[in-house]
């Protein structure tokens, strides 16, 4: 993908998908595992020192951090770039 598509673009390109499973069971069971995701404490302690924010244990889950990180200026970190393979922010 060259450009971030709109919710409803990704959304019917999913249905598009012959190995796209869209049933409440398996979107239940890919949201908590998004949810329930957390970074290392390296990657969460750069984000949040580049962010301004204080590590005191309050933000862990990686939704909150990858907010902040996408956040940032354009040009990646080491642990946005390493984290998940590609940059923070960009789809795949």
């Amino acid at each position: 993908m060259k450009s971030k598509p709109t919710y409803p673009a990704l959304e019917a390109w999913l249905r598009e998908q012959k190995s796209a499973k869209l049933d409440a069971v398996s979107v239940a069971k890919l949201n908590d595992s998004i949810t329930g995701y957390h970074h290392t404490d390296e990657s969460r302690s750069e984000i949040l020192a580049t962010s301004g924010i204080a590590d005191d244990g309050s933000i862990l889950d990686a939704v909150s951090l990858n907010t902040l990180d996408t956040g940032r200026a354009s040009t990646p970190s080491k642990s946005s770039v390493n984290r998940m393979g590609r940059q923070s922010g960009n789809p795949v």
